[in-house]
């Protein structure tokens, strides 16, 4: 029986020293497909809010823009008024005041364009186009920090299922060991301080899985913050092309070389590049208040009244009048021809007709004193400009220090990796010593913890590392412009 133990730990302990788990079929379900790195920054885009913010507000940055330059063609506007006035009023067709009902219409179509104005227009146009370009630039920055967010947080969900599947092999040795423990104690050839040893050391194992699957959950939770999604205890997560057991390499970029290429390609630092233009523009938008302005201005018009009449002559008619002639003593009546007048109502269309006019007018409107308000414009254009200069300033800052920061990382991680590899096979070695000197009764219960903890911490520091090290390489990736979901 006890060569069917040691043939079981042995084996449970090889696995062990490979430093990463080879089976997780019984944390996983079956019928259900595992997520996949690019399923779940896909889901991400789509969700986020931060993302969908700033796609919106790259919707109301293009608005704007076509705005200011539909601004740059005339303008045209109607007017329809139909009324009826009741009392004392103006008659709309003579202009003399009546005392009778009257209802009236009156249409009007005037139109106008600005044909100069300091370039308000022009520049304006520029400014927003540069602003549009820089919410693109914006949108397209929560892009990639939203990826590289899910792709650290991807991976650390991989590093700490490596971590409880790790903590549930060291358990199971210990768990082996206590088995085989309680052989030998129940045939009384240990002394029964060993067997509360180690059952003590499968406790803190059995503590490490708790605490490893809690830190699990906890890192899924967040993923599902990132992807905007209900928390699915469920959910499993496909490994990655790159889970391979030994790091290989110096990484293939400097550090001079990263930041040449995030300063020329990361849409962060093209977005304040764009702000500082639109800012520019804003100035020379600004100054175009101290210019005259000169426009082009028409304006047709026409009215009706139901008061308008015509009067008109019909064909003569002979009438007698009062006059007489006297011819031989006998008075004869004057007959003479006179032609009736009649007045008749316009109708409407010959008084749209007849009241059409149309004008014409070229305005120049001189600023002489505006309340200061060009100069307070001009002054805030300035502020904006120059706080538009620090961000760009601040920020190719700020990002050449993290890239320093993020190779140094990634530096010390490639070097802790290579120094924990060293440990983890002289752990190893230590480890397998004092288990066979165990098994065989050579030395204690505590000489045997104390090889076992070291190669399961070294273990477990080499799991992180090794993932430490890939978060450092992605973060690199990405001031690069080449982050890739593998």
């Amino acid at each position: 029986m006890q060569k069917m133990i040691n043939k079981k730990l042995l084996l449970l302990t090889c696995i062990c020293l490979l430093g990463f788990p080879l089976a997780r079929a019984q944390n996983s379900q079956i019928d259900k497909p595992s997520l996949t790195l690019e399923e779940s920054v896909n889901i991400a885009l789509k969700n986020n809010l931060e993302v969908r913010q700033n796609g919106l507000q790259a919707q109301s940055a293009s608005i704007l823009l076509k705005q200011s330059k539909w601004d740059m063609l005339p303008s045209i506007s109607g007017n329809i008024g139909h009324g009826r006035n009741q009392g004392r009023s103006i008659d709309p067709f003579t202009n003399a005041y009546i005392d009778q009902n009257v209802s009236f219409a009156n249409y009007s179509l005037s139109g106008g364009i600005t044909l100069f104005n300091g370039l308000l227009l022009q520049n304006t146009i520029k400014q927003n186009s540069f602003a549009f370009e820089a919410a693109k630039m914006e949108q397209q920055q929560a892009k990639d920090a939203l990826t590289l967010n899910v792709i650290l947080n991807y991976l650390q969900i991989l590093s700490n299922e490596d971590l409880l599947n790790q903590s549930i092999l060291q358990a199971r040795v210990s768990e082996e060991q206590v088995k085989r423990l309680q052989v030998l104690d129940k045939e009384g050839a240990i002394a029964p301080s060993l067997l509360f040893e180690l059952q003590g050391q499968l406790a803190n194992d059995e503590l490490a899985i708790v605490t490893n699957r809690n830190t699990l959950n906890l890192s899924k939770l967040s993923l599902s913050r990132l992807m905007n999604t209900e928390y699915d205890p469920e959910l499993t997560f496909a490994r990655l092309a790159t889970d391979k057991p030994e790091i290989q390499g110096e990484y293939p970029y400097k550090k001079d070389d990263i930041v040449t290429l995030a300063l020329n390609q990361l849409s962060l630092i093209k977005g304040t590049a764009f702000r500082k233009q639109s800012a520019i523009k804003g100035l020379q938008a600004s100054r175009s208040l101290r210019y005259p302005n000169l426009s082009l201005n028409s304006n047709l018009f026409s009215n009706f009244s139901s008061l308008a009449y015509r009067n008109e002559f019909g064909a003569p008619q002979p009438v007698t009048s009062n006059n007489y002639v006297s011819i031989n003593g006998t008075d004869y009546p004057v007959i003479m021809p006179e032609r009736p007048l009649s007045s008749q109502k316009i109708n409407y269309n010959d008084q749209i007709k007849n009241n059409f006019s149309s004008s014409f007018s070229i305005n120049l409107r001189i600023p002489i004193f505006n309340t200061v308000y060009a100069k307070s414009r001009i002054a805030q254009a300035k502020v904006d400009l120059m706080n538009a200069e620090l961000i760009e300033e601040t920020t190719q800052l700020q990002l050449k220090q993290a890239v320093d920061q993020a190779y140094f990382n990634m530096q010390a991680a490639k070097e802790r990796y290579e120094a924990i590899t060293r440990q983890v096979e002289a752990f190893k070695k230590s480890f397998s010593a004092a288990e066979v000197r165990f098994n065989a009764g050579a030395t204690t219960s505590v000489d045997y913890s104390v090889a076992k903890n070291n190669f399961d911490r070294a273990s477990i520091n080499l799991i992180n590392i090794r993932y430490e090290y890939i978060l450092r390489t992605k973060i690199l990736d990405y001031y690069r412009g080449a982050l890739e979901l593998n």
